[in-house]
């Protein structure tokens, strides 16, 4: 099977030429989505335990961060597959059983069970795409996410009007069709592409999770004030209106496209909550959900964008990373549980959209004080800044490529340090330049800082700089 990847003829339009050939196999996780989200309509009615869902999925992803050494890659591991497998399968039983008419203390053990095995499939199900996408370049895992997003709301919408037959059988269907699609989306990987354990000290972006979980909180005060109001339509547009929005900039203007604006649009939102919408008197609970929502949908792509790029460039194993950032699910269900207890306590009573606006200030001040590009380029080598940041791999490596043979023409490198150059300009790490190499540690430190002297430069930041202007 061929790795998904562009030929020549993508020099003028990769995007396009990427969506006409990406497999359909690599939207597979819409397919999941959905049916977490039809389940979700069918168990957690009789028990009301979507936050006992939630935290379920958290554990059993933590527990998957601690055996990563032993479990990576969890896409080639059989006994992955096969837990999934046969917990998607029990989950999906026990729904279709609900479906079917059963009352009392039945209907309440068997949702019950239908909570328990849905978490541990969902959690595997969810970190193996996460495997999997982070194997690809960052423009297309952009492409992916889009597609999900919008496949995801179409599955729903007619999954949501069936009948309790065909729903069953929906519901049976699509973690298996979403497993199958992930088994032959990775066979599209090559080798040198896949994921493999990592050992040593491995360093985490605390800061980037720590935010993502603050967004978390906030969007579960959202869903118990308002989502008993306004039902799941805010989230909907949010989730269509960022596909397309991706969709429209990856593919038509890769080269214009910066993911620092995207990432200083949901900020911009969270302003527009805190200011606009009580300034104009909008105080409906629907437009205040719909910015939560769409301010949330995108922090969510650029922090995934983020992670598979600090993954790549710190030789960080994806499961590792992102089983921290999706364990922050558990966020959502203690903003969801907090609103519950001030309603309980009778303090949030004609107040929700007030305390909504409190959160929301007070993620606007985490974001801005946590959420720093520079720092990021910095501390993580991130390189996604800019326009045309975010292009796809053949284009980008083929101008560092050209930067590198200039610098290295201009300042006398050696062949080896040309090597070292090229590494450093991707955003590698020194132990990953050493991993490539095969050389100490020692060796390659001697490298960086002949080459930090021959350019006058003394920062990963100041090469970085010297290398963008030269693309």
């Amino acid at each position: 099977m061929a790795q998904v990847g562009l030929d020549a003829r993508s020099d003028e339009r990769p995007g396009l030429l990427a969506l006409s050939t990406l497999p359909v196999s690599f939207v597979g996780l819409a397919a999941f989505r959905a049916w977490a989200d039809l389940i979700g309509d069918v168990i957690f009615s009789p028990v009301a335990s979507a936050q006992v869902f939630d935290c379920l999925i958290a554990a059993v992803m933590l527990v998957l961060v601690v055996l990563a050494g032993r479990v990576v890659p969890l896409c080639e591991n059989r006994a992955a597959h096969v837990v999934c497998l046969a917990t998607s399968l029990a989950a999906s039983l026990s729904s279709v059983l609900v479906v079917f008419s059963m009352s009392g203390g039945a209907q309440m053990a068997v949702a019950w069970a239908a909570v328990v095995c849905g978490s541990v499939a969902a959690a595997l199900l969810i970190l193996m795409w996460c495997e999997l996408l982070s194997c690809l370049d960052i423009a297309r895992i952009a492409l992916c996410l889009a597609l999900v997003y919008l496949t995801e709301q179409v599955l729903v919408f007619f999954g949501s009007g069936l009948p309790a037959g065909k729903l069953a059988v929906s519901i049976v269907v699509l973690p298996l069709l979403s497993q199958f699609m992930l088994v032959r989306a990775y066979s599209y990987i090559g080798p040198e592409s896949r994921p493999r354990p990592t050992g040593g000290k491995v360093r985490m972006p605390w800061k980037i999770v720590g935010v993502f979980a603050v967004y978390n909180l906030v969007n579960g005060l959202r869903m118990f004030f308002f989502d008993s109001a306004t039902g799941n339509a805010p989230a909907a547009a949010a989730s269509l209106l960022v596909a397309a929005f991706l969709l429209v900039a990856v593919v038509f203007f890769p080269k214009r496209f910066d993911l620092s604006v995207m990432y200083r649009t949901p900020v911009a939102l969270l302003c527009c909550a805190l200011l606009l919408i009580p300034v104009l008197g909008w105080v409906d609970s629907g437009w205040l959900a719909f910015f939560l929502a769409l301010s949330s949908r995108l922090f969510e792509v650029v922090v995934f964008l983020l992670l598979c790029d600090i993954s790549k460039s710190m030789g960080i194993m994806a499961l590792v990373v992102f089983g921290a950032e999706e364990a922050t699910v558990a966020f959502s269900s203690l903003g969801y549980c907090l609103g519950a207890g001030m309603m309980q306590l009778g303090i949030a009573e004609s107040t929700e959209t007030a305390l909504v606006l409190v959160g929301v200030a007070a993620l606007i001040v985490i974001t801005l004080l946590l959420f720093n590009d520079r720092e990021l380029a910095d501390q993580w080598g991130i390189t996604l800044f800019g326009p045309g940041k975010m292009e796809w791999n053949v284009d980008r490596r083929r101008a560092l490529a050209e930067a590198c043979d200039q610098v290295a023409s201009e300042y006398g490198l050696t062949a080896r340090e040309r090597e070292v150059l090229y590494l450093l300009g991707e955003g590698k790490s020194l132990a990953l330049v050493c991993q490539e190499l095969v050389i100490a540690k020692g060796t390659a430190k001697a490298h960086t800082e002949h080459i930090y002297r021959k350019l006058g430069i003394s920062t990963r930041r100041e090469l970085l700089d010297m290398l963008g202007q030269l693309q």
